[in-house]
């Protein structure tokens, strides 16, 4: 603990609406410095992409940032964010961490942007082809999850996600079990793409194209008796849902075979299917019916942000 004590953590790229809720955690445990452009820079930044001056604008601004810096002893955490990576050329090497928060799916630009920097991951596979260093999946908000459970279910299974070519499986899905008497709520996503999509989103307010904060989506879990994960492929890890899965006390239904021989996989709490055809009415009507069984506090520990930033800091 002496050495997390004597050092100051500066974020980069902590922007999403559940990043946020990491920095509020964050916050309780370290000193924290929370670097973020304002929105008209970031904007800016966004629509110079194309002319090459994004690495300038964003290393400068965070050159100007560290200057400022009251303190000289800190690590630097940094998000794969496609603005505020640029930030990581503001500092020494040595000093920087990299969290991947997606898949890197053979991105050449984001691994030359990141070549020399210790990179963690959540992804085995990216970390065995690219040299990164292996991460836990991690919850957001552990402290504050009781502030969103609720002891009254309204659905029997939720799920959330983004189209991306699974909206006739899950579609399909939806169908099964409403016929086997379940109640569910499936919000499948798509991102407006074209004028006219971004009318009907804005205008007409098409469900489809409206995005839900990470709130809603806890809010939606704690309603539910159990989630519904669909992993794409290429995807590995445990996954952000799992997490949720495991915190909130829910079931979970996944295709996600990585989660088989893992610590977290529990019978009784986390069925795994590998296509439509293996659900029947009777399996889900079991395994929604049996009892649920509590992990271990040791184990929730570990997929906590707290957790795994001080493993990474100590790593040095």
């Amino acid at each position: 603990m002496a050495i997390l004590e004597s050092r100051s953590l500066i974020l980069i790229g902590f922007n999403t609406d559940y990043q946020r809720l990491e920095v509020e955690e964050i916050s309780g445990q370290w000193n924290v410095y929370d670097f973020r452009m304002n929105f008209i820079l970031y904007f800016l930044c966004s629509k110079l992409m194309r002319f090459n001056l994004t690495k300038k604008i964003v290393t400068n601004y965070y050159k100007y940032r560290k200057k400022r810096l009251p303190i000289s002893n800190y690590k630097v955490i940094v998000t794969d964010d496609p603005i505020d990576m640029y930030g990581i050329h503001a500092f020494e090497k040595k000093d920087v961490k990299v969290l991947m928060r997606n898949s890197v799916l053979g991105d050449d630009k984001l691994l030359s942007i990141f070549s020399g920097y210790s990179v963690y991951s959540f992804d085995p596979k990216d970390c065995e082809d690219y040299g990164f260093e292996v991460m836990k999946q991690f919850i957001p908000c552990a402290e504050k999850i009781q502030e969103y459970c609720s002891d009254k279910y309204k659905v029997d299974f939720f799920f959330l996600g983004l189209d991306k070519g699974r909206g006739v499986y899950l579609n399909s899905l939806e169908k099964k079990l409403n016929d086997f008497g379940f109640t569910t709520k499936f919000l499948v996503k798509s991102p407006p793409i074209g004028f006219f999509q971004k009318i009907d989103k804005w205008i007409k307010g098409v469900p489809k194209y409206k995005m839900l904060t990470y709130q809603d989506n806890l809010n939606n879990v704690s309603e539910c008796r159990c989630i519904v994960e669909l992993v794409q492929e290429g995807q590995s890890g445990i996954t952000l849902r799992t997490l949720e899965a495991m915190f909130f006390k829910k079931k979970l239904i996944t295709n996600n075979k990585e989660i088989l021989g893992s610590e977290v996989f529990v019978s009784n709490n986390i069925l795994y299917v590998e296509s439509l055809d293996e659900i029947e009415e009777d399996s889900i009507r079991n395994f929604i019916n049996s009892p649920y069984e509590n992990y271990p506090s040791s184990t929730l520990k570990k997929y906590t942000i707290s957790e795994n930033l001080r493993e990474i800091i100590l790593r040095d």
